[in-house]
């Protein structure tokens, strides 16, 4: 494992995972939860992100010596410890080629019609395995750069919906009556803010706390400003009914934007792409290094990390052309998110109380 990740490349690395594919999606799932209440579900739910995030780092700072295998070990003994990070490969692993596959469907719909959907794969994994092989510190370098890309991309776009919506379209921005609501919906949001999990393959070595938190939670805030940003751009442009209706994603409703007076940004769909593309890239490369990582744990054999990197990335491109289509891609995806939330919830908690415990029976053992 490389040491070297700056706190801010740790950020970025969260927020490109954690933002990665969801974000065209993210309007109509909130919007469908909570209307154009949804900005308050979006509050609660991002409180409740930073305290899990705030749970994993702060057990990757008390095991900062040992890795993820290392450490679950410890606690819970060879087999049980075998068995949690089998779950957490298989997840990393269907994660990253699943939204290879999504994105690739993405990319023949909007520009690439007649390239296959092999062709546009193989093109990401090609890019994936030379980030994988490079290691943590090329894809920390890459989320970094990525990653700012990306968000003033986001910054930008979604101003140019907001300054073409209406601002009855948002109202009632609050309803006091519909509070009940805002807090049921807000459990519909928890998917799209999975990615802090990565956290538990990152070494914290070294790190020093206050600062990492900064950082970390800092991060957590401004993916929950950025999700509240996005779906009030949607709604102002094209109000709740429309979006829940025909189902609607920011690229869908770009494709319907024309800015005569920006000949340069007339047609945002292009752009959008562009910067999309930017945050898929850096997601799909953390999740196939998550994947590698925790096998190179197993393995404890340096010598084999390429290997494992050339076995990660053919069966990951052999699983992104299981699904026969994007429906098909979604509900594994979907079935593969259940996991995500037990690792993200439940796991996190468990592990936290099973390290209080030892600590207390450490001491009473002194």
């Amino acid at each position: 494992m490389e040491k070297s990740l700056t706190n801010r490349q740790i950020a970025l690395i969260l927020y490109t995972t954690i933002i990665g594919y969801s974000i065209s999606d993210f309007p109509k799932i909130a919007s469908k939860a909570a209307g154009t209440g949804a900005w308050v579900s979006i509050i609660i739910i991002t409180i409740f992100a930073i305290l899990l995030t705030y749970i994993i780092t702060k057990i990757q700072l008390i095991n900062r010596e040992k890795n993820f295998y290392e450490f679950n070990n410890v606690l819970f003994g060879r087999i049980p410890s075998l068995i949690i990070i089998l779950v957490f490969i298989v997840y990393f692993l269907v994660s990253g080629s699943l939204i290879v596959r999504s994105y690739s469907e993405i990319i023949k719909i909007s520009i690439l019609r007649e390239t296959p959907i092999l062709a546009i794969s193989t093109v990401f994994f090609m890019v994936i395995y030379y980030a994988v092989f490079k290691k943590i510190r090329v894809i920390g370098s890459l989320c970094e750069i990525y990653g700012m890309l990306s968000m003033l991309g986001f910054l930008f776009i979604n101003f140019l919906i907001l300054i073409k919506g209406k601002v009855i379209n948002i109202k009632p921005i609050f309803d006091i009556s519909e509070v009940s609501t805002y807090i049921k919906g807000s459990k519909d949001l928890i998917y799209p803010f999975l990615g802090m999990e990565i956290l538990f393959f990152i070494n914290l070595k070294g790190k020093e706390s206050k600062s990492l938190f900064r950082h970390i939670l800092g991060m957590i805030v401004i993916i929950g400003c950025m999700y509240i940003y996005v779906v009030e751009s949607a709604i102002a442009l094209v109000g709740v009914e429309d979006l829940v209706k025909y189902n609607s994603t920011t690229l869908n409703i770009i494709l319907g934007i024309d800015l005569e007076s920006l000949e340069l940004f007339r047609r945002l769909d292009g752009l959008y792409i562009m910067v999309w593309t930017l945050n898929i890239v850096c997601a799909c490369c953390v999740w196939t290094y998550g994947t590698i990582s925790f096998i190179s744990d197993i393995c404890k054999d340096k010598k084999k990390y390429n290997l494992i990197c050339v076995i990660v990335i053919i069966a990951s491109f052999l699983i992104s052309q299981y699904p026969r289509n994007i429906e098909e891609a979604k509900a594994i995806m979907k079935i593969n998110n259940y996991i995500g939330l037990i690792l993200v919830t439940i796991f996190p908690i468990i592990l936290l109380i099973t390290l209080k415990v030892k600590k207390y029976e450490n001491k009473k053992k002194k």
